[in-house]
């Protein structure tokens, strides 16, 4: 009774207020273990009653290749948490209502937060979100922070589209996958856990006319990347100085988005076989410095990276200069879907939008360069090893 009395003193709070509370100084968890499983915090699968749902998602993360913004996308059941709260589907999707520019809960009838326990005792922050959508910013130890500050681990942010008249008119939206669907992530720069580390966190929805509590409980565990091109390639480089031509074009009119282009990634089979390097070894030395990137433009221009915008006559330039025509570049990624070619236009924005079409188009810039070719050679060396990846774009209209 204790536990829900100070349940609902703290929801009241929060609906008197209609704006995201101001917190009060926030203890931390107890040094205290459980008596059950020794683990702090408890990693005991909760026993749910009529006013408690308890829903444990087990979160794993790569090592260096997933602990980083993208993370994973993780699922919670919405029809359990649904029936809990006696509803359907569409109405616990319009209970939980929206978040303000503010961050604030808006047009809700349920409340959504982070908490934790201290002595054996839950304590709630009725925080909505400290991302960009229902969501927190973590401790290590599953408090709520920002991005910005020291503590700052991991985090969990909702991919719904929350504040339509309906799911499917959310769906109808562009919205993908479930309502309760998350991406669990932690922030690159503050990471430093190794393989078999274990985090948690606890988020919750709190129905203050029924007194019910849904407890959303992540157990994040670091695990080690299993490479899945191990064995596709040779064990040794090959010396040499090798050449590959990637010609490419497209068409203004068919771009369906402002930096669409055109893209290629076969051609990275033959960087890795002459490498002797799946893309995680690959990447590994980049980042090491054993392999080295650079290019070399038709007038001799050269510079570190894998990045170039080009103007109409193959100078150099830079985005979102007047003389910016063409992009062309590569991505080192850690795994194989990471790493590719692109090669894109240079868009212009309409100001204001149109209500209908799309909002941006093609300065005098880029048009002047259709039907020219449009090149840059990109170096990757390492060793013995040379690989020239020749890359030639065409714009049509």
């Amino acid at each position: 009774m204790k536990k829900i009395l100070l349940f609902a003193a703290a929801a009241m709070i929060a609906f008197a207020a209609c704006e995201k509370p101001t917190p009060g100084p926030t203890p931390g968890p107890s040094d205290e273990v459980c008596d059950v499983c020794g683990k702090n915090p408890c990693e005991c699968e909760q026993p749910s009653n009529d006013l408690e749902l308890f829903i444990t998602t087990d979160v794993k993360l790569q090592h260096e290749i997933t602990t980083t913004y993208g993370g994973a996308t993780v699922s919670v059941d919405t029809k359990k948490v649904a029936d809990f709260f006696g509803m359907t589907e569409n109405e616990f999707y319009l209970a939980m209502g929206s978040l303000d520019d503010s961050g604030a809960q808006v047009n809700n009838t349920l409340l959504f937060g982070i908490c934790y326990k201290d002595g054996g005792e839950w304590v709630y922050d009725f925080i909505p979100s400290s991302t960009n959508n229902f969501g927190h910013w973590m401790t290590r130890e599953g408090l709520n922070t920002e991005w910005a500050a020291e503590d700052v681990f991991m985090y969990t942010e909702s991919t719904c589209k929350w504040g339509y008249e309906s799911i499917d008119a959310a769906i109808a939206d562009g919205m993908t996958g479930g309502v309760l669907d998350f991406v669990f992530g932690c922030h690159p720069d503050r990471y430093d856990a190794n393989v078999g580390d274990k985090f948690s966190a606890t988020e919750f929805i709190f129905d203050a006319a029924t007194q019910k509590t849904c407890y959303l409980t992540w157990n994040l565990e670091i695990v080690d990347y299993i490479d899945p091109e191990l064995g596709q390639y040779p064990t040794a480089a090959t010396a040499g100085t090798f050449d590959i031509d990637v010609p490419l074009t497209f068409s203004l009119a068919a771009q369906e988005y402002d930096y669409e282009g055109a893209f290629f990634e076969t051609e990275f089979e033959t960087v890795k076989e002459k490498f002797g390097k799946t893309t995680y070894e690959l990447s590994k030395a980049i980042a090491a410095g054993e392999i080295t990137l650079t290019y070399t433009l038709p007038d001799g221009t050269t510079g570190n990276g894998t990045n170039v915008w080009l103007n109409a006559s193959n100078g150099l330039t830079s985005w979102g200069a007047e003389d910016a025509a063409v992009c062309i570049e590569w991505f080192a990624g850690s795994t194989p879907d990471g790493l590719y070619g692109h090669t894109c236009a240079m868009p212009s924005y309409y100001d204001p939008a149109p209500e209908e079409g799309p909002a941006y188009y093609y300065s005098d810039a880029v048009k002047a360069a259709i039907g020219k070719p449009i090149s840059a050679q990109f170096t990757i060396a390492g060793g013995e090893t040379v690989v020239n990846l020749n890359v030639t774009t065409t714009l049509a209209e």
